[in-house]
């Protein structure tokens, strides 16, 4: 098959000694929510025999040695997975690296009632929860992009937990015309019907928290309503004055 005849090809160029891009062999991956709702399932995808990848959970280096990819891989707790591609030995892709933080609301249901902008909703509502930390290099890729509206999206636990702290991803970049939201309010429920207020968060402080916002819960729910609010107008003076700005943002934890 194709398969089959690249790989052949890329062999003879290797014993002639011809330097040839290895993008061919590049590892990506694709994250969903394990059945049971606890934790996720990694698939890692390479257009060749995937029993040729190896990886480690560990954080320590993939070597042909490694445990050998079988299936999509079940994760429950912080981890950095690690994944390369060989070939009779040898390495033949760029390591693949992906840092899991796990939380209560990782791969949980989450509903969106505002959708985000089609030219930033890669991933849909999963995105929010599903445990990879947004590059703040790449907000094309990891982030989801809103603008006008609130955001409000409501998080299924499954059952009551005790709830210690809920952190929010944001992003600011003013180049971009992307700014930290002007207001954050959160509500917790035990059926999903009657909310009660659990905290709120102004500007001032919301600027003081570089993107990362944690506040503390200390309540004991199944269900968790999210509320944030966009710059809007972005002001006088600042990149974009005058137009509506974005507000993004990756990973919603709790703990």
């Amino acid at each position: 098959n194709f398969q089959t005849r690249l790989s052949k090809h890329f062999a003879l160029l290797d014993f002639k000694g011809i330097n040839y891009s290895k993008a061919f062999f590049e590892l990506t991956s694709e994250v969903s929510p394990h059945p049971s709702k606890q934790g996720i399932l990694v698939r890692l995808l390479t257009p060749f025999d995937s029993s040729n990848i190896r990886y480690t959970l560990t954080n320590d280096s993939v070597n042909q040695n490694s445990n050998a990819y079988q299936s999509a891989i079940y994760i429950q707790n912080n981890c950095t997975l690690k994944a390369t591609y060989f070939e009779n030995g040898i390495q033949k892709s760029v390591p693949l690296s992906q840092t899991f933080s796990i939380s209560k609301s990782t791969g949980k249901n989450i509903e969106l009632k505002t959708p985000p902008h089609p030219n930033y909703a890669l991933g849909g509502a999963f995105t929010l929860v599903d445990g990879l930390v947004g590059d703040k290099t790449k907000f094309g890729r990891d982030w989801l992009g809103f603008k006008e509206q609130t955001f409000e999206a409501i998080i299924d636990l499954n059952q009551v937990h005790q709830l210690n702290s809920l952190g929010i991803n944001t992003l600011k970049n003013p180049g971009s015309w992307i700014y930290y939201p002007t207001n954050i309010r959160y509500w917790v429920s035990n059926d999903g019907n009657s909310y009660k207020l659990a905290g709120s968060m102004d500007s001032q402080t919301i600027n003081t928290c570089s993107g990362i916002i944690n506040v503390g819960l200390n309540t004991e729910a199944r269900y968790i309503k999210v509320e944030i609010k966009p710059i809007g107008i972005i002001p006088e003076g600042s990149p974009g004055a005058g137009s509506q700005g974005w507000l993004f943002l990756d990973e919603i934890t709790i703990d």
